[in-house]
């Protein structure tokens, strides 16, 4: 009887250490290189001087400066936008020389223009 609880408890414990893996896989196909979410941002209305490795222009968006091109996305002076934006990793940073030292690890991408409006302050 003894060996036969073991035996059982053993085939139990081997299979599941199994299966282990195909879950971890799957895990890594939502996380990582090809990965995305989908975000919405506040565009503030103008371009702003900031610091990168060079000095550029960035937009203000959520508050602070933004760095990366949103791709498909053509900011207009004078207006606030809200915008849904697709933010896709490009890159593992955990690999040596995947990317430049100043690249961003992801590419940005306009879904759509929720809101459009022109700032009457500036």
């Amino acid at each position: 009887m003894s060996k036969t609880v073991f035996l059982i408890f053993f085939t139990l414990v081997y299979i599941s250490a199994c299966a282990q893996p195909d879950r971890l896989a799957s895990e890594r196909k939502t996380k990582g290189v090809g990965s995305y979410v989908d975000k919405v941002y506040e565009v503030g209305p103008e371009l702003k001087d900031c610091m990168g490795m060079v000095p550029q222009k960035c937009m203000v968006v959520d508050g602070g400066f933004f760095y990366d091109p949103i791709a498909r996305f053509n900011h207009e002076s004078g207006n606030t936008y809200q915008i849904k934006v697709r933010r896709t990793q490009i890159y593992d940073p955990t690999i040596p020389n995947g990317a430049r030292m100043d690249a961003s690890i992801y590419r940005y991408e306009l879904l759509e223009i929720i809101s459009k409006k022109k700032d009457n302050n500036l």
